[in-house]
């Protein structure tokens, strides 16, 4: 209504309650697998099983881009906080990403992936050089 001032939603909102299920699944995973699609990115989990030389895939989860991109600035927190408390988290060289540019042949020449390259290459850099 006129002269009404409109609140923000976030103050009617009470707090969101977290209850685990009777069906909560915990589990454990050291390999990890992405499959993309336009609607969201389905997260495979697995093992590693080194007495058979392969990786035991055992979970999947979908999740849409937003919540994707909210767990992307989620994660790389958690990453600072482990590392500002307990030391940098050394990742061997030969399980580190490549340059994204020499695994993706092409894709400086397409729109924007330049500018891909370059976040992707910075943060490879930060995370991984030493």
């Amino acid at each position: 209504m006129e002269g009404e001032k409109k609140q923000d939603s976030k103050e009617e909102e009470p707090p969101l309650e977290t209850i685990r299920v009777p069906q909560f699944l915990q589990g454990y995973a050291n390999n990890v697998r992405f499959e993309a699609s336009v609607w969201d990115l389905r997260i495979i989990f697995g093992i590693l099983d080194q007495a058979e030389n392969s990786v035991k895939l055992h979970t999947a989860l979908n999740i849409p881009w937003m919540q994707v991109k909210l767990m992307a600035y989620y994660l790389r927190a958690q990453i600072d906080f482990h590392e500002q408390a307990n030391g940098r988290i050394n990742v061997p060289r030969r399980i580190a990403p490549v340059s994204v540019a020499s695994a993706i042949p092409g894709l400086a020449n397409e729109a924007g992936g330049k500018e891909v390259l370059e976040r992707l290459e910075k943060l490879r850099i930060e995370l991984f050089e030493p």
